[in-house]
């Protein structure tokens, strides 16, 4: 039986390799045609989905959950994040602003626009949403500001200001706990210290009555409009979003450093990274591919005959894949660089076949055959087993292996049909390469044996020794099995240097910005909350929420609070146009004023840092003090020296 098939397959591949011998141009146009088709359908159909959630087969559980909480909150797809830092929050929220307003303006590009700390909502209501601790902590802070604010909106000067700040300060001499004067040193330090050294730095207003943050970010959520004609649907609306920000005031730009992220930015991103990776692998495997073949077969002909059976088994292959497929994967995509290195297997055994055989035959058409007798059921049965290796991947619920393993399989049966077929075709067509002498190939061939019979001979001469070393290898490496680990990120599969893999890493630096969280879908608020409550209880769960934490709890006390608060600022709250008005009606600095000012709270804030040297308010007073020293001699120096200047 076996005899029988070894026979057919001979029978079968010699008939083959005749008619393609005796009917080279027929072949070249036959496959020549099926070239531009796939080239066609290639171009026109073969598409790059770099989502890595789609390379796991949809009927999995946990991608159902993920469909279904797509359906129900839509607004959670296709997103685009702008994450802005800036040294102050003041200045990353102008920033926000500035970038929103311009955002919106292009309705073509963009949806919607979502900046939470510059929102008008939030501006209104966002007291609301703090918890009753901190919002009682920050109405405190603010009525210690109160007269520091009153006296800066009667007279809102820089001598003003240092002296109301020295007030306060003597109200801490008197041992008088206010909330906001440490955050306020520092504040006023971050600014003088910065003058100290030559930059320009604004007073953040929001630092020196709230807390401060270790990283002033914000994070602002664009949804685009996608153009789902194109392969890219999100393109357009990233080349705008770069455009508007490039287009910002440049003092924003300066202030400010914007970023931006998300699972459509990364793909976008990707698709450019494996599109030129690809190509650039693929050209240095043909290039080496190439070089092999020259010094292995030596003969142009033989060498243009392989390669150009490479290139049509690829580009076949390329059509294949979108006939059946339609589109490929971050893994499928691979198998340009996997069929170059198993493809050329089929080229260059049957040339070698060839090339042996022609030095007996006068007739290099039964030399062909010849060659193909001797080597085809090799290679069939190589071809048979490698493309049903290929193929035990589509049983998988892997969608990206199981793709590669139809595409790659067919491209391997496909290789060994072009071999069968372009090869004989091309060397028909081609001047006569009959010669005495052996190929360099032949004679690489003969080296080559040589030295594998030396290894061979090495081998059994040190048998023992060999083995017990490499089982000694062996156990060892049971030692090792420990630390290999399964990486489930997928975002290590992205080039980490990408604009938008850094950007994504900027969210893991703040809790709230965390991008990693779990999401369950429930039937019922009822039932969120149940399930919320069971998580909570969990050591592995830091916060679980539920939109029922989205309404602002105790609003009752809360407003009776904020009411409070506004009675002790409602001159700040009445000021205004007024305030700008006053401000522009300004004479000029007195600087003599100033200095004074800055040279008393110098006084008082060295008394503040020795009432309690370890106290988080000393300490900030401390800092103050040596900026302030150093700006107050800066000063004296400057207008001693604008003196000496005036005088006749």
């Amino acid at each position: 039986m076996k005899a029988t098939f070894e026979t057919l397959i001979e029978r079968l591949l010699s008939f083959v390799v005749a008619q393609a011998w005796q009917k080279p141009r027929r072949v070249v146009a036959i496959l020549g045609l099926l070239v531009l088709l796939s080239v066609y359908a290639a171009i026109t159909s073969l598409g790059i989905n770099t989502d890595s959630s789609q390379m796991i087969d949809s009927r999995e559980a946990f991608r159902q959950n993920a469909i279904a909480m797509d359906r129900a909150f839509p607004k959670l797809r296709d997103q685009i994040l702008v994450i802005i830092r800036a040294e102050t929050p003041d200045e990353a929220d102008h920033a926000a602003s500035e970038l929103a307003k311009a955002l919106r303006q292009r309705r073509d590009l963009f949806s919607d626009v979502f900046a939470p700390r510059v929102d008008p909502y939030f501006q209104r209501q966002g007291l609301l949403f703090l918890p009753l601790d901190d919002l009682m902590d920050l109405t405190g802070r603010l009525s210690s500001a109160a007269p520091l604010l009153q006296s800066l909106v009667e007279h809102p000067t820089l001598s003003t200001f240092f002296t109301e700040l020295g007030r306060i300060s003597e109200a801490s001499e008197d041992g008088v706990d206010l909330p906001m004067i440490a955050g306020a040193y520092d504040a006023v330090n971050e600014t003088v210290s910065a003058l100290n050294k030559g930059e320009a730095r604004p007073l953040s207003w929001q630092q020196m009555f709230g807390e401060t943050q270790a990283i002033n970010q914000t994070v602002l959520v664009v949804h685009p409009v996608l153009d789902y004609q194109s392969l890219q649907p999100a393109r357009a609306a990233i080349d705008g979003l770069r455009q508007a920000i490039a287009g910002l005031p440049a003092p924003v730009l300066e202030a400010a450093s914007i970023a931006i992220t998300g699972d459509l930015v990364l793909r976008t991103e990707e698709l450019k990274s494996v599109s030129q990776g690809i190509e650039i692998s693929a050209l240095i495997s043909l290039v080496l591919v190439a070089v092999i073949l020259v010094v292995g077969l030596g003969r142009w002909q033989y060498v243009v005959a392989a390669l150009a059976s490479l290139l049509v088994s690829i580009l076949l292959t390329s059509g294949a894949a979108a006939v059946l497929i339609g589109e490929l994967n971050l893994v499928s995509i691979a198998f340009t660089v996997l069929l170059i290195g198993l493809g050329i297997d089929f080229a260059i055994h049957l040339i070698l076949a060839y090339a042996e055989q022609s030095r007996d035959h006068d007739d290099q058409g039964a030399a062909m055959v010849q060659a193909i007798e001797k080597a085809g059921p090799a290679l069939a049965l190589a071809a048979l087993t490698t493309s049903v290796a290929f193929f035990a991947f589509v049983p998988t619920r892997f969608v990206g292996m199981a793709q590669l393993g139809v595409i790659s399989g067919t491209g391997v049966l496909l290789a060994f049909i072009i071999a069968m077929t372009l090869i004989p075709a091309l060397l028909s067509l081609f001047p006569s390469v009959k010669t005495s002498a052996k190929p360099n190939g032949i004679a690489a061939k003969v080296a080559a044996g040589r030295t594998i019979r030396r290894l061979q001979a090495f081998g059994q001469r040190f048998s023992a020794p060999l083995a017990g070393l490499l089982i000694v290898l062996g156990f060892l490496s049971l030692g090792l099995m420990d630390k290999v680990r399964f990486d489930a990120d997928p975002m290590h599969l992205r080039d980490p240097q990408s604009p938008g893999v850094v950007a994504f890493d900027l969210l893991f630096d703040r809790p709230q910005d965390f991008p990693y969280r779990l999401n369950y879908l429930s039937p019922s608020p009822d039932a969120a909350f149940d399930f919320a409550q069971k998580a909570e209880a969990l050591d592995t769960v830091e916060a679980a929420i539920t939109l029922n934490d989205f309404i602002p709890d105790e609003q009752d006390l809360k407003l009776a609070e904020i009411d409070f608060l506004a009675g002790d600022l409602v001159f700040v709250l009445q000021s205004g146009d007024d305030l700008a008005a006053r401000m522009a009606a300004l004479p000029p600095t007195d600087a003599r004023a100033a200095e004074l000012a800055v040279a008393d709270l110098i006084a008082d804030t060295q008394i503040v840092g020795a009432i309690d040297p370890d106290s988080p308010t000393a300490e900030a007073a401390a800092r103050l003090n040596e900026s302030l020293q150093v700006f107050f001699q800066a000063a004296r120096m400057i207008r001693r020296f604008m003196i000496a200047l005036m005088k006749p």
